[in-house]
């Protein structure tokens, strides 16, 4: 029987067996080739400190106390998978085409075609399950940055950034880097990177980064305002998941700032310090809401973002800039483990392992 990872509670993982369902006419069965771990929020659910650990999200956006996610489940959003068998009634894809779906880190998944795609577009649907057909004989491990490449373009609309704007980007994990790529894309000049680890900083400066400073060594806000010449930059995206890199994002956007708020924030905001800089300065604090909480095209109360830029366009967007090499991986996978060696990956993802960047499971070698 196929083989999936399941979180059985804090810091404790292990493999489980599951039976795939009958294939329906309008079904696909895919077996997955890599899986990508999401760092960030895995290393929470791996900690038992996940936000849906303790409480709900409802579909009006409000949240409720009471647990939503009950040991043991499964997890992952960031697999690349091989079609192997079709439903009667299926026209999309065919056996053999590769997908990027959402297939949790699990051997195989069946995925209806007409739910998915319905689901893709709803209101308040935050887990896009739709498969997206991939390039033919494209380097396909590069394709675990799908997901998260679709964060940093949700970030980048929500700026928005304009040619010839100046951007902070605070955090230069895997969400940091691309956001910085997207950014200077999009037309930005200058993009200033941060973060506290130095060897991340030469990797953003080698993806492009027009500058880059660690908070440790100095005073980043007002390295940024000598480097313009005046004022802050024009937007700041905190992409490090910590509190703290909102007020760090603020302050290098003083006076009159924007942030863009990237992540998910577990836990209380005891870091995050809402005082003179923020107050006297009519500060703005935005969220690019990722994973697609969008109102559906047709929605008259949506704005223009909304109408035009559904989940599925901004999927096909990144995969298309991941094909042509515009949006810049290479290197970035500095960890393949098998399923089977789970517990290990989890563990260095937990300790902040030196150098890693982004871990994947590879399932092909099983």
């Amino acid at each position: 029987m196929p083989k999936e990872l399941l979180f059985v509670g804090p810091r404790q993982v292990e493999l489980g067996e599951y039976a795939d369902p009958p294939l329906g006419p309008r079904d696909v069965k895919v077996e997955n080739l890599y899986s990508g771990i999401s760092h960030g929020t895995e290393r929470s659910h791996y900690r038992g400190e996940a936000v849906w650990h303790g409480r709900s999200v409802e579909t009006d956006g409000f949240v409720t106390e009471g647990r939503s996610m009950q040991h043991p489940f499964t997890y992952g959003y960031e697999d690349v998978a091989r079609v192997v068998e079709v439903g009667p009634e299926v026209n999309e894809l065919a056996v053999g085409d590769v997908v990027m779906g959402s297939a949790h880190h699990r051997e195989t998944r069946n995925f209806n075609l007409d739910l998915a795609k319905v689901g893709a577009t709803a209101r308040g649907v935050g887990v896009n399950v739709f498969p997206y057909a991939l390039p033919a004989g494209d380097d396909l491990e590069k394709y675990v940055f799908v997901s998260l490449g679709t964060v940093a373009l949700d970030a980048v609309l929500v700026g928005p950034v304009r040619i010839g704007e100046s951007a902070v980007i605070v955090g230069q994990g895997v969400v940091g880097l691309l956001t910085m790529q997207l950014c200077k894309l999009s037309g930005a000049d200058p993009v200033i990177a941060v973060d506290l680890l130095d060897d991340r900083l030469e990797t953003a400066k080698r993806f492009g980064a027009d500058y880059a400073f660690n908070p440790n060594h100095g005073d980043v806000g007002r390295e940024v305002k000598r480097i313009l010449g005046g004022p802050g930059a024009d937007v700041c995206f905190e992409c490090s998941g910590q509190t703290s890199g909102i007020g760090l994002a603020m302050h290098c956007g003083t006076p009159f700032p924007k942030v863009v708020a990237v992540g998910m924030y577990d836990g209380p905001a005891d870091d995050l310090y809402l005082g003179e800089e923020f107050c006297r300065s009519a500060g703005q604090i935005l969220h690019s809401r990722s994973g697609g909480y969008r109102l559906p095209p047709e929605d008259p109360g949506g704005g223009l973002y909304h109408r035009r830029w559904d989940i599925i366009r901004v999927h096909n967007v990144v995969i298309k800039l991941l094909h042509t090499g515009r949006l810049d991986v290479s290197g970035l996978i500095t960890h393949r483990f098998s399923l089977e060696e789970a517990p290990q990956a989890y563990r260095l993802i937990d300790e902040g392992a030196e150098g890693m960047m982004k871990v994947i499971f590879d399932l092909t070698t099983t």
